[in-house]
C-alpha cells in the first residue's frame, strides 16, 4: 500500500503502472487531438475495466485508498514536450496523457481521470512543468 503522498524517488518508474494491458484502448490516444476518438477510447477503457472487475475481487486494501482528486486533460491543448513525463516519473506519458487505468469520463473536449491521494504529488509535479496547462485539477 502507498503512503498518503508518494515520494517520486521511492517509486519505480510509473510508466508501466496504471496502464493495465487488459484495459488499454485500441486507439492510440497520443495520435489525435480530435474529440471523437478520445470518447471512443474512454468508452473502451470503461467497458474493459467493467469486464475485468467482474472477473476479480478488489484488493483487501482497496477500501483504505480513500480520497483523491479529479484530473482534467485537454488533448487539443497539448504541446507534448515530455516535461510532464519526466517530472512525474512517468505518471504522465510523453504527450501529457494520464494513465488509462484512472480514466473516468470524456466531456467537452476534456478527459477526466481520478488520481488516488498517494499519487497526487506526482501528478502535481507534472502539472508544474506543463506550460500550456493542458493538464490541471478540477476544482
Amino acid at each position: 500500500m502507498l503512503s498518503k503522498e508518494a515520494d517520486p524517488l521511492s517509486l519505480a518508474q510509473m510508466e508501466g503502472h496504471l496502464r493495465t494491458p487488459a484495459l488499454k484502448p485500441t486507439f492510440a490516444p497520443d495520435e489525435s487531438s480530435v474529440d471523437a476518438p478520445w470518447a471512443e477510447a474512454l468508452a473502451e477503457v470503461v467497458a474493459n475495466r467493467a469486464r475485468v472487475m467482474s472477473l476479480t475481487s478488489p484488493p483487501e486494501h482497496y477500501a483504505d485508498e480513500a480520497g483523491g482528486r479529479l484530473l482534467l486533460y485537454v488533448p487539443s491543448e497539448n504541446l507534448a514536450d515530455g516535461a510532464a513525463q519526466y517530472s512525474s516519473n512517468g505518471f504522465f506519458n510523453v504527450n501529457n496523457v494520464p494513465p488509462w487505468d484512472i480514466w473516468v469520463a470524456f466531456s467537452e473536449r476534456t478527459l477526466v481521470s481520478w488520481v488516488p491521494m498517494a499519487l497526487v504529488g506526482l501528478a502535481q509535479k507534472g502539472m508544474d512543468v506543463n506550460p500550456e496547462g493542458c493538464i490541471r485539477w478540477f476544482d
